[in-house]
C-alpha cells in the first residue's frame, strides 16, 4: 500500500515579521513509518523554495518579508518511498 495524503498541512498563526507560525503534519493513509515537517520561503508565486527552518513551529524573520512561507510534510511509508505534501502559501506582509 502506499502512502498518499487526505487533508494537507495547514498553517496558523498571523503572516508578519516576528510572528510564530504553527502546522501539523496533514492526514495520511497508508502505512507511514517517518514523518517530518519542515518550513521553506518562497517567492510570492510559489516558485525558488529553499528550506529554512525544521519541525511544527517557525518564527518569521525580516528576511521572510513580502516573500511566501510554507510548510511541507514528508511522509514515509513502509517501503521507504517519501511523499512531500506543501500547505497553502501563506504570503507575509511587508
Amino acid at each position: 500500500a502506499l502512502v498518499r495524503i487526505v487533508h494537507r498541512p495547514m498553517i496558523s498563526g498571523a503572516p508578519q515579521v516576528k510572528a510564530r507560525l504553527t502546522t501539523s503534519a496533514g492526514a495520511w493513509s497508508g502505512p507511514l513509518t517517518a514523518i517530518s515537517l519542515r518550513w521553506e520561503r518562497c517567492t510570492r508565486l510559489g516558485k525558488g523554495c529553499t528550506t529554512v527552518g525544521k519541525g511544527p513551529t517557525y518564527r518569521l524573520k525580516a528576511a521572510d518579508r513580502r516573500r511566501g512561507i510554507r510548510a511541507v510534510a514528508r511522509a514515509t511509508g513502509e517501503d521507504g518511498i517519501a511523499v512531500d505534501a506543501p500547505s497553502r502559501l501563506l504570503l507575509v506582509r511587508g
